[in-house]
């Protein structure tokens, strides 16, 4: 079962321990980890745990940061393989910073327009920021994300990372989801939602369908500059696959 869970109000450092075989059943989320509080991970492992909803690892509902950390082999039924962040429906909008850490075959199933192989996050608070880390052989079965997705969340920036050999699903024409390594999803309303991927390896990323070997953008606008994009392809040969969106611009 979970191992430990932050309230609302707490400030918790966990550092340098191992966490495995975390297990949630029913509709719960998180197998290893929740967190509603201030949760900051250093230089730990979690491993092989299994959610029957999401976060295959961690349910994060408050503000988390992960620093020097290992995440593999775990899965969520739904979305977010290691790291579910939701849309603030516990009152506080969270917040999530990733730094020098790795994400190795986690998986998501996925749900019927979201995915996130290795981390899922909606509407964070501050913006979203993952530097200096590797994304390697995540996967979602049914829809999109195969590493991350990201949705409605204002500003969002990935830099220094390494996305290899993730997988995904998209649909057969027109998809409303994709993505091998990222999806980036925004609001119809606005279309204001901006993510900057620098000096990024996008490497042997595949999606089933079409919707984006490396890259799916809706209702967004994605800025992508000094980066590699390496044999990563769609059905349809797309590398990056924009729908709905100002703009996209590799470089």
């Amino acid at each position: 079962n979970r191992v430990l869970y932050v309230g609302s109000s707490a400030n918790v450092f966990i550092e340098g321990i191992t966490l495995i075989y975390g297990y949630t059943s029913a509709s719960e989320s998180g197998a290893l980890l929740g967190n509603s509080g201030n949760l900051t991970i250093i230089n730990c492992t979690l491993a092989n745990s299994t959610s029957s909803k999401n976060g295959g690892a961690i349910y994060n509902a408050g503000n988390l940061i992960v620093l020097d950390s290992t995440f593999e082999n775990n899965k969520a039924s739904q979305n977010g393989g290691a790291i579910f962040t939701p849309n603030g429906g516990t009152g506080k909008v969270p917040t999530l910073a990733i730094t020098n850490s790795a994400f190795t075959k986690n998986g998501a199933g996925g749900s019927t327009t979201f995915g996130g192989g290795a981390i899922f996050a909606q509407q964070a608070a501050d913006g979203l920021s993952i530097e200096n880390t590797n994304f390697t052989s995540n996967y979602v079965e049914q829809s999109g994300g195969g590493a991350v997705e990201i949705v409605n969340v204002n500003v969002a920036t990935i830099t220094g990372c390494n996305f290899v050999a993730n997988s995904a699903k998209g649909e057969e024409s027109d998809s409303n989801y994709g993505g091998a390594a990222i999806s980036f999803v925004g609001a119809y309303s606005d279309k204001k939602e901006t993510l900057t991927v620098t000096d990024t390896l996008f490497e042997g990323n595949y999606l089933d369908g079409v919707g984006g070997g490396a890259i799916y953008a809706r209702a967004s606008t994605v800025n992508v500059a000094s980066s590699m994009i390496i044999d990563c392809t769609d059905d349809f040969g797309y590398a990056i696959y924009a729908r709905v969106t100002s703009y996209v611009t590799p470089s």
